[in-house]
């Protein structure tokens, strides 16, 4: 037996869309009083300090992220950094307090997992006291910005995560542009996500960003 369904002028079949009080009159009234929703950043203020308390090496940590922010960490070589007057080798400061060191693309992370960019994001107002109380330029700022002295302190690696004025936003996000012409990468579409999830929507960057990705 053949069943025939109505077809409007669109194209759908009838009870193909249903408005929102139809929708509603079907599933009834639902208790959403227990409903907690999960959000879905991996990475947690909170839980990172924990674990980096659990170290007891607060400080050797915290002078790991200003080198590796400030002179660099690349090729997955972390470098060293002089604390107390002793040298402390950062990959193996990293493997004693189980900071998850060459990692691969993609991997999973938990939201107080430890990891070199993380020490950067957790202590960004740190570095970037560093950088204003001694003048010490980041390896981003010498290489790849156009040398602005208003902006030395706002650029390094985790930076993104800590301003909140539009001009800092901007020359930041210029300076990630010089480091991917130069280096034939897209960090700055990363720094462009970060910069949304953080609240900002600059029509500026916007129009880069699509400029680049076009």
């Amino acid at each position: 037996m053949s069943h025939f369904k109505t077809v409007s002028s669109d194209g759908s079949t009838e009870g193909q869309y249903l408005t929102g009080d139809q929708i509603q009159k079907l599933i009834g009234e639902i208790d959403l009083s227990d409903l907690e929703l999960v959000r879905m950043d991996s990475y947690s203020d909170q839980a990172i300090y924990e674990n980096i308390k659990k170290t007891k090496k607060e400080k050797e940590l915290l002078c790991s992220a200003i080198q590796t922010a400030v002179v660099g960490m690349g090729n997955k070589k972390y470098g060293a950094v002089v604390v107390n007057n002793q040298l402390v080798d950062i990959e193996a400061l990293y493997k004693e307090c189980n900071v998850k060191i060459k990692l691969e693309l993609g991997s999973v992370l938990q939201p107080g997992d430890l990891t070199g960019r993380r020490l950067q994001r957790f202590f960004r107002k740190q570095i970037s006291d560093y950088i204003k109380h001694t003048g010490t330029a980041s390896y981003l700022w010498r290489k790849y910005s156009d040398h602005n002295e208003k902006y030395k302190h706002i650029v390094f690696p985790g930076a993104e995560h800590m301003i909140d004025k539009e001009d800092e936003l901007l020359y930041l996000f210029e300076v990630y542009r010089s480091l991917d012409a130069h280096l034939k990468i897209k960090i700055s579409e990363r720094i462009h996500r970060v910069y949304n999830a953080r609240g900002f929507y600059i029509k500026s960057i916007d129009s880069m960003f699509n400029t680049l990705t076009a």
